[in-house]
């Protein structure tokens, strides 16, 4: 996700995509009181609470 916002920055400087996040700063955005462990972003999926059950 990153490096595409990159990319469509090296094309558009205009284009703000500065809000844009990496996967596990967007987990922990989205999931923060369901996620026990944000050490890393295997550890985020791992303890969100809110994918328990789910395979």
């Amino acid at each position: 996700i990153l490096v595409l916002t990159k990319e469509i920055k090296n094309i558009d400087k205009s284009i703000n995509l500065n809000h844009v996040l990496g996967l596990k700063d967007w987990l922990i955005y989205s999931y923060k009181e369901s996620i026990a462990d944000k050490s890393t972003l295997q550890s985020c999926f791992v303890t969100n609470s809110a994918y328990k059950g789910l395979r």
